[in-house]
């Protein structure tokens, strides 16, 4: 099948006839899981024969052919009760022909279409057969909302039906548990069509609440498998970037309000959900709606960091530093500067003692956790530098916690020492790898070596390189407190230690702060003063071994 439009005969023959077409989509069974691949490649075959009349549509043959085939589907469509491979066909025709169209052409599509609503509405209602109707929803979706985008009053009607699909099917779930095992799929497929649809409708303010709702009970039903899951998230993710101002506002205070303050029973969809929303958002071109969208958005920042310690799983716990990361990251214009402090305080906390605590039973590495907090501090640096005046001495300290995380516990360390790790690193069997440490290196080196563009607003190249040796000059005044962090550290190995490979995905790190410290005279020899005697001889050898390999490779 899949080499049919290699053949020059076969091809030809579906491409003169009409009913051959037919034909071909009728000798195929559809209602059979096991023949998808067979099906796919009829689809296929389908569309490229549609496209190779649609390549001379304004001539009389195809013309001829077009309204042929559409008066067959729609004849097939009408007669025959229930689901037959005509619909497929018509749908097809649909997507390949519709908004390409026109005369003769456009009018067969247009009967084929009311056809096919009109004997769809008829069928859904009619809940006895839930494996029709999950057939049948996907292809009525499409045909119901095929040209509703700018048209007020058909996106009204195609709400009045899918409303009216709705109440017809939603009451059924409360009996569902106790239909065979064979109906509850089938009834589960419909759900997931019904989601599809829903988030297909024009929304409201009013409406969002309950899509979200029905979103939300399809991904947290106990029959919803990962495709289903992914089917229902990526209607959600289209859904929300269709949003007005208004209903966009709505759903992010539903959202927030459901989410926090964070809860264990709250459940992952809803953060899942959450992280969706927030990536889809736009920045609106009024002043007024500007500062009413950035206002909720950094507001939901707030939440966000505010929760991120009291997360009770790795899965809440990295789509909230997702939801962080975005709004970072694509959606700056919403950051203030309050935002910017709670996010150094919010990875100080979770890389200190107070951080979060998880089940043992993991979801995810000590890798995945740290990473995801050097991430967010890493995008902090990149798109937001020039608000950390003034704030280095929290940027300090949160390097230094996220650099204490590196060191594993000794062995024979004294249960009475004073903890240094956050929860969900010491209750982990296995420490941090060398991953973590390549991700803080790199923070180090981006804040030694600021890149121009992110110390100021100017874009001015002489303004640009001013600002940039400022904050060269601010940095070496403070990375000194974290290189006196590492040394200190190294010198108490009865209590922590670091492994090889660890040290060895630190050594640009180290480079990039006796680099940062070199660049302000005096630097060097006030930490020199600032250590004891142990401290003074380490500090020394890592800074012959500096000079040796690193400032070649600063360079």
């Amino acid at each position: 099948m899949a080499r049919l439009m290699d053949q020059p005969v076969a091809g030809q023959r579906l491409h003169e006839s009409p009913d051959t077409l037919v034909a071909w989509f009728h000798s195929l069974n559809w209602s059979v899981p096991e023949l998808r691949p067979a099906q796919q490649c009829t689809i296929a075959t389908g569309k490229k024969v549609l496209k190779r009349v649609m390549l001379n549509k304004d001539q009389p043959q195809n013309i001829g052919y077009l309204t042929k085939l559409f008066s067959i589907i729609e004849k097939d469509i009408g007669v025959t009760k229930g689901m037959n491979p005509s619909w497929h066909l018509a749908l097809l025709c649909l997507q390949q022909c519709f908004n390409c169209s026109t005369g003769k052409v456009k009018d067969g599509l247009q009967v084929l279409r009311i056809r096919m609503l009109e004997q769809a509405d008829a069928l859904l209602v009619d809940t006895k057969d839930p494996g029709m109707t999950a057939a049948l929803l996907p292809i009525y979706g499409e045909a119901l909302f095929l040209d509703t985008e700018g048209n007020e009053a058909q996106a009204a009607e195609a709400g009045k039906r899918t409303a009216h699909i709705l109440n017809q099917w939603l009451p059924r779930w409360n009996s569902i548990s106790t239909t065979a095992q064979e109906y509850q799929e089938q009834f589960q497929d419909v759900l997931i069509g019904l989601v599809h649809l829903r988030c297909l409708s024009p929304q409201t303010q009013e409406s969002i609440e309950s899509t979200s709702a029905l979103v939300i009970f399809a991904l947290l039903h106990p029959s919803t498998n990962l495709d289903q899951r992914t089917s229902i998230t990526t209607s959600f993710a289209n859904m929300t970037c269709k949003l007005s101002l208004e209903a966009y506002l709505r759903a992010a205070t539903t959202f927030s309000e459901s989410c926090f303050p964070i809860s264990p029973s709250t459940p992952e969809e809803y953060y899942t959900l959450l992280s969706i929303l927030l990536n889809s958002a736009k920045k609106p071109t009024t002043p007024s709606e500007t500062s009413t969208i950035t206002e909720q958005l950094s507001k939901i920042y707030s939440y966000l960091a505010i929760s991120l310690h009291h997360c009770t799983t790795q899965g809440s716990f990295l789509i909230l530093s997702s939801c962080m990361h975005t709004l970072l990251g694509t959606h700056p214009w919403c950051i203030s500067q309050l935002n910017i402090d709670e996010t150094l305080t919010a990875i100080n906390i979770c890389t200190s003692p107070g951080g979060p605590s998880f089940p043992i039973i993991t979801q995810a590495t000590p890798d995945d956790i740290y990473t995801s907090l050097t991430r967010l501090l890493l995008t902090l640096l990149l798109g937001h530098r020039f608000r950390l005046k003034g704030r280095y001495h929290l940027l300090i300290a949160t390097l230094q916690s996220l650099l204490r995380c590196l060191y594993s516990l000794a062995p024979y360390r004294k249960k009475l020492d004073k903890p240094i790790h956050p929860p969900w690193l010491t209750s982990s069997s296995t420490p941090l790898s060398p991953v973590s440490a390549t991700a803080f290196t790199r923070i180090l080196t981006t804040l030694c070596d600021p890149v121009a563009s992110t110390v100021s607003k100017h874009t001015s190249s002489a303004l640009l390189t001013s600002h940039t040796g400022l904050a060269r000059k601010e940095v070496a005044r403070y990375v000194p407190y974290v290189m006196m962090e590492h040394v200190y550290w190294q010198l108490q190995p009865q209590k922590v230690l670091l492994q090889g490979g660890i040290r060895e995905a630190l050594t640009q790190g180290v480079y990039a702060l006796f680099g940062a410290m070199k660049s302000e005279e005096g630097t060097l020899k006030r930490v020199n003063a600032g250590l004891d005697a142990p401290g003074r001889a380490l500090f020394k050898r890592m800074y012959e071994d500096f000079a040796k390999h690193g400032v070649e490779s600063l360079r």
